[in-house]
């Protein structure tokens, strides 16, 4: 495997979850607004933008370095941060209507 490739991969997978915090806001601000009811579209419209983001910068490293790894990290890193996002939502209202 190409240690150049890994490495390149490795900063895209950093940078498309840095790209992911850039388009929505934190786990603590996604529960504290989530009873409103345009929070939970507006984190869905993050979550596109930022898997927009993701790929977008992962395709253009690996056409660059002739390597699809950069596009796997990438796809890894959007399917961890959607799913973080989503509990932050999902949990948000166990939290709202316990009173937590």
């Amino acid at each position: 495997m190409d240690k150049d490739a890994i490495l390149l991969s490795a900063f895209v997978a950093v940078e498309s979850a840095y790209g992911y915090s850039a388009f929505l806001p934190s786990i603590f601000t996604i529960r504290t607004f989530a009873a409103q009811p345009e929070t939970k579209r507006s984190i869905r419209d993050g979550e596109i933008i930022g898997l927009f983001f993701s790929l977008g910068l992962a395709f253009v490293v690996s056409k660059m370095i002739g390597n699809y790894l950069p596009l796997l990290f990438a796809a890894g890193t959007s399917i961890l941060m959607i799913g973080v996002y989503e509990y932050a939502l999902s949990s948000s209202s166990t939290a709202v209507s316990s009173g937590v």
